[in-house]
Order: C-alpha cells, then structure tokens, then sequence
C-alpha cells in the first residue's frame, strides 16, 4: 500500500487496494461511478450491460447523494427493478463517504 504524499500520479488522497477504494478515500463520483460499471459488466453478458447499464450517465454528487440517470422512463424502470441492488449494493462498499444513490429518468430531469 502507498503512503499518503507519495507521488504516485493518483489524486491526493486516493488509496486503491484491489480495485477498490479503501476507508479514507476522497473519490469522485464519476471514478466510483466507472469501478461500478466495470464490476457489474463482470457479473452479466455483455449485450445486458450493453442494453440496461452502459447508456446510464453520472451526472451529480449533491448533499451526499449521487444522481444517476437513465435515457427514458422505461429504461428507468427496468434498470430500478432489476438492477438497483446491484448497484447500490457494489457503490456502497466501494465508495468510502457512503454517498446515496438516487436513479432518475433523463426526460423528467
């Protein structure tokens, strides 16, 4: 593990320790964001995360709540019922500040 201070071309501040942002960590949301995508893209094929996870986009980090949103509100609905465990569940453990995740319709945004 790097010693905080340690030019190691990571922001200041940023421990990684396989893949994952350790306790202590200031990461930004969309790099937590890229770690939980690459983690789901591993657990289903590749045209389901291509159809229901690669289009959602970060898109804020406001009063501990991270907003992800999806195209239209039948992408919303599926991505909520199948797949909002998933990533509230891996976005949990990897991001040290425990931000929420809140999903949301790009139309009614």
């Amino acid at each position: 593990m790097e010693k905080s201070g340690e030019n190691t071309g990571k922001p200041s501040g940023e421990k990684r320790q396989g893949g994952e942002v350790i306790e202590g960590s200031k990461a930004l949301g969309p790099e937590i964001w890229a770690t939980v995508r690459e983690e789901i893209k591993g657990r289903m094929g590749k045209a389901e995360f291509e159809k229901w996870i690669a289009p959602l986009k970060f898109v804020a980090e406001v009063d501990n709540c991270v907003l992800i949103l999806a195209r239209t509100k039948f992408d919303l609905d599926r991505v909520d019922a199948e797949y909002r465990r998933a990533i509230t569940t891996v976005w949990k453990r990897i991001d040290a500040q425990r931000r929420s995740v809140k999903l949301q319709c790009w139309e009614a945004a």
